[in-house]
C-alpha cells in the first residue's frame, strides 16, 4: 500500500510541475504585412537592440525581416528589411507615436534613421551595395506593447517618393 501512494504522490508531484501554464504572453514570432509602394513583404521575424540612455531620450532599434540574423557577420538572408532607430523620451523605454524628426526637443518620440533594404540581385543577402534601400523622409511609426513583445505600426514616406505601410506584432528578439 505504502507504494501506491508514494507512486501516487509522486505522479501528482510530476503533474503539477510539468503543467504549468504554457501561455507566457504572446510569444509569437514578430511577423505582419509590409507595403512600399505596389509591393507587398510578409515579415516573419524581428529583432530589438536595446542602447539605453543616449542625452535625453532611451534608443532601441527595432528590425523586421522575412530572414534571419548572421550574429558572426551581422548580415540579414532574405528578401527584405526593415530598421528603425525609436527613441523615446526619459531614462526608459516607453511606447508611443514616433515622428520623423531630425532636430527633436527633449518631451517627443522621435526617430532621425529608418530604412527598408530589398534584396534587389535575389540572392537573398541584405545590406549589400546590389541591394535597393528606401530611407524615410518623412511620418511615423507608432509602438505599442512591452517587454519583448511589441506591435509596430509605420506610415511612412520613402526617398523614393513612395510610402510605406502596415504593421509587425509578436516577440522580438532581443540584443
Amino acid at each position: 500500500m505504502k507504494k501506491v501512494v508514494l507512486f501516487s504522490y509522486a505522479a501528482l508531484f510530476g503533474l503539477f510541475f510539468s503543467c504549468g501554464s504554457d501561455d507566457d504572453g504572446d510569444t509569437a514570432t514578430a511577423n505582419g504585412t509590409i507595403e512600399i509602394g505596389d509591393d507587398s513583404y510578409t515579415a516573419t521575424s524581428g529583432i530589438m537592440e536595446d542602447y539605453g540612455v543616449e542625452g535625453t531620450h532611451y534608443n532601441i532599434d527595432f528590425t523586421v525581416s522575412d530572414g534571419t540574423l548572421n550574429t558572426t557577420s551581422g548580415r540579414y538572408s532574405g528578401s527584405f528589411m526593415i530598421y528603425a532607430e525609436l527613441y523615446a523620451p526619459g531614462d526608459s523605454f516607453s511606447t508611443g507615436t514616433f515622428s520623423h524628426n531630425l532636430s527633436p526637443e527633449d518631451d517627443e518620440y522621435y526617430f532621425k534613421s529608418a530604412y527598408i533594404s530589398v534584396d534587389a540581385n535575389g540572392n537573398e543577402i541584405l545590406d549589400e551595395q546590389a541591394d535597393d534601400y528606401f530611407f524615410a523622409t518623412g511620418g511615423s511609426i507608432t509602438v505599442s506593447g512591452s517587454g519583448d513583445n511589441y506591435s509596430l505600426t509605420y506610415n511612412l514616406t520613402m526617398s523614393n517618393s513612395s510610402t510605406m505601410t502596415g504593421t509587425v506584432s509578436g516577440k522580438f528578439q532581443s540584443f
